[in-house]
This record gives C-alpha cells, structure tokens and sequence, in this order.
C-alpha cells in the first residue's frame, strides 16, 4: 500500500514538472530532467517519512537511452 502510494504521488509530480517544462517555465534539457527526478525524489522522502517506512530510489540499475551510437554502454 505504502509503495504503491509513494509510486502514484511520484508520477503525478513528475507529470507536473513535465507540465511545467512545456509551459517553459524550466529551460534546457538538463534542467527539464533535473526538475522531474528532483519532484519523484522529494515525493518519496515525503512519503518515506510520512509513513514511517524506508523507501529510496535505486540507483543501482540504470538503463540507457540511444546515445549517439547503436549499443552503447549504459552510464
């Protein structure tokens, strides 16, 4: 339930960044990144600390994106 919760809060507020973004109130690529994981980072300490409970986000399995080759490593 408390996962669950945290993960529903966390898409709605980046949703909300991202709205922000097209509206242009964040400039350039970095930033617009930067304000979603920034919003889906402070949703879940909030809940983290709300219901008492220890979640994080796992920086540990990234994935990667289509970088300027064909099969590049993943940063």
């Amino acid at each position: 339930r408390v996962l669950d919760c945290a993960t529903r809060e966390a898409l709605w507020a980046a949703i909300a960044a991202v709205a922000r973004a097209a509206a242009g109130e964040t400039t350039g690529r970095a930033t617009r990144l930067n304000a979603i994981g920034d919003a889906v980072e402070a949703v879940v300490a909030q809940v983290s600390e709300r219901e008492g409970v220890s979640l994080g986000i796992l920086e540990d399995y990234v994935g990667h994106g289509i970088g300027t080759a064909m099969h590049m490593d993943p940063d």
